[in-house]
């Protein structure tokens, strides 16, 4: 038995499974015109198809008059070794195009020649090679791997600019497809902080496999005369989702071993592969600084995320909208999985991963703590001087009139004074060392129209329940009792903390 799932490589034949609407797509844009067609984007988290759906797009192609060819960008090491590379492979394909192409070869010659030259000199010599081509022939080229061009690009704008116009200029009959994970934006800012090429190529994002590619790749089984239940295929789903990485390391397994009989034992054997996958993506969405907003979505709290941010978690293929109709389970009609992302396992990993330890978040309850206490002294001082501490005495005793707590001020002096007694010429006479989590949080509220800008600007509502989960979380993080706490609370004590320390370095 002949398996038809491969893990990891570049798929073709009766191992590419689906995306018969993503093929007509491409097929449409790329091969059904020999005029210039617009350039392509193609982007996509690791390990979605990306490469072999483009693949699979060339291979259907019968048009004689448009040259394909691949190559990928981070194998090389500058921006010549790369163009080198790509007119070498054209003048490979115009040795077996029918007619008379001395003349275009003659002209990629003296490109590569010129490769070891100064840039301007190669640059003018590609240029003259491709339009000389383009008066006969359509190029299409596939870059594979662009999120290394800033490797190959490097900081220099005018490299980006270059490949710019090869892309926008009528008088080349060129059209290139960047295959990447990242966007184009975000490849180019990390490069030269700009953006050159956005707006020039067509974005498409390739997603997890839809239902009509779902079905196709159960079939797959019925043809092995392999019989998958639907609890079985439930199962499948739970695990891999949508995504064609997982699905075929499941499948290799099934097929493997000619059935499944204990599916425990499957998911077992290649349980590794998918906390690798799932690994790598926590990477990527770290690196581009979206894992936190993705935890918000999935295991909450939602406290900073905005529609930007799930608008952009959905055009990198983090997340999509849910598709109906394939095995819902219950667990998937709650609110939060409105948007759906790699599988349900995936959203377990996440919990699990997500959880604080409390040695952890000790260190960085003390910093939101200290940052507090910073802003306060410095506006206070601002507002009153060396006389602050005047200032806040006399409100005390205003909320003492009406019953309301502000300060402790007994409290204070004690604390103050054991301080000294214990530490000597090292205590300090600040009040703010000794003044509780909750007490900062009324000295914010009664000036917050001068601290709300630390904030975001926000009402003190808003911030209000935050610094009063600090205060609660402070007792039992100090002496070793966080099991008065629960998970959840743990959790948010972390995230409201940082979000504390973020909104303050940003003033």
């Amino acid at each position: 038995m002949e398996n038809p799932f491969i893990v990891g490589a570049e798929v073709e034949g009766e191992s590419f499974m689906g995306r018969k609407e993503q093929l007509k797509q491409f097929n449409d844009l790329l091969y059904k015109h020999e005029s210039k067609s617009g350039s392509i984007s193609l982007t996509g988290i690791t390990r979605i198809g990306k490469s072999s759906l483009i693949r699979n797009v060339v291979q259907l192609n019968n048009n004689k008059s448009v040259i394909t060819v691949k190559t990928v960008i981070s194998k090389f090491s500058d921006f010549n070794e790369f163009w080198t590379d790509v007119l070498s492979l054209v003048r490979d394909e115009l040795e077996f195009v029918e007619g008379n192409y001395f003349k275009e070869i003659n002209a990629i010659d003296a490109a590569i020649d010129a490769g070891t030259n100064d840039t301007y000199n190669f640059r003018r010599k590609v240029e003259k090679a491709f339009k000389l081509i383009s008066k006969k022939l359509k190029l299409i080229i596939v870059i594979d791997e662009f999120d290394f061009a800033e490797n190959v690009f490097g900081c220099d704008s005018s490299n980006f600019q270059f490949f710019r116009e090869l892309i926008s200029s009528a008088d080349y009959k060129m059209t290139f497809i960047t295959i990447s994970r990242r966007s184009l934006i975000h490849i180019e800012t990390r490069s030269f902080g700009g953006s050159t090429l956005d707006g020039v190529l067509k974005k498409i994002s390739l997603r997890g496999f839809s239902n009509e590619d779902l079905h196709e790749y159960f079939n797959k089984f019925d043809n092995l005369q392999i019989k998958l239940t639907d609890d079985i295929k439930k199962k499948i789903l739970y695990y891999a989702g949508r995504s064609p990485y997982l699905l075929s390391a499941i499948g290799q397994e099934i097929v493997y071993r000619q059935g499944i009989d204990d599916f425990d034992s499957v998911l077992s054997a290649c349980n590794q592969q998918f906390l690798d996958y799932f690994k790598r993506i926590v990477e990527l969405l770290k690196d581009e600084d979206f894992y936190n907003k993705l935890l918000q979505i999935y295991i909450g709290p939602r406290y900073n995320i905005k529609q930007y941010d799930i608008d952009e978690l959905v055009s990198r293929g983090y997340i999509s909208n849910k598709i109906k109709g394939f095995y819902d389970s219950l667990e998937n009609n709650r609110d939060e999985f409105k948007y759906e992302t790699i599988s349900e396992y995936f959203v377990e990993y996440l919990m699990d991963i997500s959880q604080p330890e409390i040695g952890e978040i000790w260190p960085i309850l003390s910093e939101a703590e200290k940052k507090l206490r910073s802003i306060i002294e410095k506006e206070l001082s601002d507002m009153f001087g060396g006389r602050w501490r005047d200032e806040l005495e006399r409100v005390n005793l205003e909320y003492k009139k009406n019953n309301r707590p502000f300060i402790d001020f007994d409290k204070v002096k004690i604390n103050l004074a054991v301080n000294k007694k214990k530490y000597k010429e090292r205590a300090s006479d600040n009040i703010l060392t000794t003044v509780g989590i909750m007490e900062l949080r009324n000295i914010l509220q009664h000036y917050w129209t001068r601290f709300s800008p630390y904030f975001n600007n926000d009402q003190f509502s808003k911030w209000s329940d935050r610094f009063y989960l600090l205060h609660k979380a402070r007792n039992p993080l100090a002496h070793n009792t966080a099991e008065f706490l629960t998970e959840e609370e743990i959790m948010e004590t972390e995230l409201y903390c940082r979000e504390i320390i973020s909104s303050i370095a940003k003033k």
